[in-house]
This record gives C-alpha cells, sequence and structure tokens, in this order.
C-alpha cells in the first residue's frame, strides 16, 4: 500500500511550482514528521533511488520483513525488518505501465537464506531518501528516509537454509 509519504510527494511533484514546498510532511522511518522541500533535486523523486535491497530498517532500499499487521497509508517503516540472514544475489528493477495506464515499478531479487534456520517472509517495504525540513515552510536540513510503501504477500514466502527465492514485488503508483 502506497503510504501518505508517497502520496505528498507525488502531491509536490505535481503542482510543478513550490506552492506545496515545506508544508506536506513526511514521517521518517523513526517516525519524526518532517515537511518536504527541494523537491527539484534528484534525491527528492521516488524512483532514482531505490535501486537497492538493505537489511537496515533506517537506510533507503528495498526491505523484507516478518510483520503481519495489515498495511495503512499512516505506516512510516516496516512491523518487523529482517536484519540478518539474507542476501541478495540479483536485483533488477523495471518500469512500466499496466492495462489501466497505470506507472508501476517492479522489483526482482534473488534472496539467498544465509542462516542456519528458515526464514518466513511476509512483507516488504520501500524506503526513498526524501529532502526534508524540520519546520512547516523551513529550510531544508537533509535527506530523511521516508517508507513510500509496505505490503503484505499474498502468502508467506519461507526460505530453508542455505537455499535461494526468487522475490518479485510491483509497486503500482495507483491503487
Amino acid at each position: 500500500m502506497i503510504t501518505n509519504n508517497f502520496r505528498n510527494l507525488s502531491k509536490c511533484l505535481l503542482a510543478k511550482s513550490s506552492i506545496n514546498k515545506g508544508l506536506l510532511p513526511c514521517k521518517d522511518v523513526n517516525g519524526t514528521t518532517y515537511y518536504i522541500s527541494n523537491l527539484y533535486q534528484s534525491n527528492s523523486y521516488p524512483y532514482t533511488q531505490t535501486q537497492a535491497f538493505t537489511l537496515s530498517s533506517t537506510s533507503a532500499g528495498v526491505s523484507l520483513g516478518i510483520g503481519t499487521t495489515q498495511p495503512s497509508a499512516a505506516d512510516y517503516n516496516l512491523e518487523s525488518t529482517i536484519t540478518s540472514g539474507l542476501s541478495v544475489g540479483i536485483f533488477n528493477v523495471s518500469t512500466g505501465m499496466d492495462e489501466n495506464d497505470g506507472v508501476f515499478v517492479k522489483y526482482e531479487m534473488i534472496v539467498n537464506n544465509t542462516s542456519s534456520s528458515p526464514i518466513t517472509v511476509r512483507e516488504v517495504g520501500i524506503k526513498q531518501p526524501i529532502y526534508a525540513a524540520t519546520s512547516q515552510g523551513g529550510s531544508s536540513s537533509a535527506n530523511r528516509i521516508c517508507l513510500i510503501d509496505r505490503s503484505l504477500f499474498d502468502q508467506p514466502l519461507t526460505i530453508a537454509a542455505g537455499e535461494y527465492a526468487l522475490v518479485t514485488y510491483i509497486l503500482k503508483t495507483s491503487e
């Protein structure tokens, strides 16, 4: 489910002016509210930086988790990020348009369970750097890592110790 962060970032991008700059909030992965700013920098656009996999709950990239709570637009991080025991051998990103003319980004990952126990993956999230200010209308301060999408898999994926699995995830920009 796309988050409020994604919606507010999209609103700012579509405004093509600074009318919303510094007014619309985003929550970083720690739950702190900031305000979107410096919109035209390339690091503020959702598809330019999310080209990596991360085991960190606070770093940009695609993360996998074990959470089971239904996603909501107010989510600002995964429920429970998997922080060890996985590695990604292949990470592909492609974009396109679906049958309803909606834009999508497709992530394909070959995930290896490097631990000695099975790991069950239930959720995926995409975290993006967004340049944000600490106060409404304030000057830019720094990149904040913000969740732009969190989704549960239709079926949990259990990867046995030492085994590989293909994880395909599609971020749709419209729901």
